[in-house]
């Protein structure tokens, strides 16, 4: 069993005898998610040191992909030093691992080539605004939902790149004006149904 959390840097828990392995070294200290690559891949979303890939056979980090390996050479990068690295999905068929950064937003990288895809609708590298994208889902047609801490659901086609978004609607939504925060997804392909967990509420 592996765990990371907010200030233990990676764990492992033998489930035979129970005792705990702690991994710090290459580990951030602060890390948000954890996904199971191929074979013996970890994938690793941390705060402040991006993504993370480790080998649970040879325990060590083999690879890091931060903000500062993303962004263009003359970027300012003390926008992004807090960038967070919250939801991931590895794509087995393709190669390739999705994921979201607070700072830098939809992300795609190709695990064959080392090459990272960034969706620039969500890239302020011009301004000073933080994406602030807090999940996504992948849907079976291709397009990719996305979650946003200030502007509700985004729907992106990662062929055309085009960007539409979904508006939420509920009771006492228009009458607070309130912000939509969109926390989490969770897809229930038995009803194709997509819920929406929101600090309005859930969709």
């Amino acid at each position: 069993l592996w765990v990371v959390g907010d200030g233990a840097y990676l764990t492992e828990m033998n489930l035979n005898t129970y005792e705990f392995t702690r991994h710090t070294e290459g580990i951030a200290l602060r890390n948000l998610y954890l996904e199971l690559g191929d074979k013996h891949q970890l994938w690793i979303g941390s705060m402040g040191k991006g993504l993370t890939e480790f080998d649970t056979e040879q325990k060590k980090v083999v690879n890091r992909w931060t903000h500062e390996d993303i962004l263009p050479p003359d970027t300012e990068t003390n926008l992004y030093s807090h960038n967070a690295v919250v939801d991931i999905e590895f794509d087995a068929p393709t190669q390739r691992v999705w994921y979201t950064s607070t700072a830098l937003g939809l992300m795609c990288l190709d695990v064959k080539t080392h090459k990272t895809a960034v969706f620039t609708p969500f890239l302020p590298f011009s301004g000073k605004k933080i994406a602030y994208i807090t999940s996504f889902l992948r849907a079976k047609n291709g397009q990719i939902w996305v979650g946003h801490s200030f502007e509700g659901i985004k729907i992106v086609d990662p062929k055309t790149r085009q960007v539409v978004g979904q508006p939420l609607t509920g009771s006492g939504i228009a009458q607070s004006k309130k912000v939509i925060h969109v926390h989490t997804f969770y897809g229930d392909t038995a009803t194709n149904t997509l819920w929406i967990g929101t600090n309005s509420g859930l969709f």
